[in-house]
């Protein structure tokens, strides 16, 4: 009576634990990428505001007057500036899904070897089956969950970093454009 008390006691605690490290991480894993994503999309949010207002006053300044040297050195200066940006703006971008692939996937590793310890250690104390398919079962979920979430979380910073790529090429080529066509139009005129 009192041994079947005990391994009652003890299936109970070790499922408690388990659920318990589980739902930290979870949890854990689950805030650190909300953070991240906020951070990264306030960050595209405001250099894709600087582009375009910059582009914006590249456009105006092309359109009152082109062939003139001061409106020339500020384009290639701003188109400098611009592609410096991108290109910071892209290696924080594959930083930020670099250090979140790596947490997300040492997070997994920690929880897997804890779950393995835990069940182990139920095994070798109180041989019940049914924790150890439960703990198994919870182990693929939060493996399975934790890594869609990595895969959604890339996906997006991916997507904003070609947006944000595609604006300054295609705000790029609308300049040269203009350009172009004032020339074009001086040059007819004359």
């Amino acid at each position: 009576m009192v041994m079947a008390l005990v391994e009652e006691i003890a299936v109970v605690v070790s499922v408690v634990v388990v659920g318990v490290l589980l739902g930290e991480k979870v949890v854990v894993v689950v805030i650190a990428i909300v953070v991240v994503v906020v951070v990264v999309v306030v960050v595209v949010v405001v250099v894709s505001v600087m582009f375009r207002r910059s582009s914006s006053i590249t456009i105006s300044s092309n359109s009152s007057n082109c062939n003139s040297s001061r409106i020339s050195s500020s384009n290639s200066s701003s188109s400098s500036s611009s592609s410096r940006v991108v290109i910071v703006v892209l290696v924080v971008v594959v930083v930020v899904v670099v250090v979140i692939v790596v947490v997300v996937v040492v997070i997994v590793v920690i929880v897997v070897v804890v779950v393995v310890v835990v069940v182990v250690i139920v095994v070798v104390v109180i041989v019940v089956v049914v924790v150890v398919i439960v703990v198994m079962v919870v182990v693929v979920v939060v493996v399975v969950v934790v890594v869609a979430v990595v895969i959604v979380v890339v996906v997006v910073v991916i997507v904003v970093s070609v947006v944000v790529v595609v604006l300054v090429v295609n705000n790029r080529s609308i300049n040269s454009s203009t350009c172009s066509n004032r020339r074009r139009s001086s040059s007819s005129s004359r």
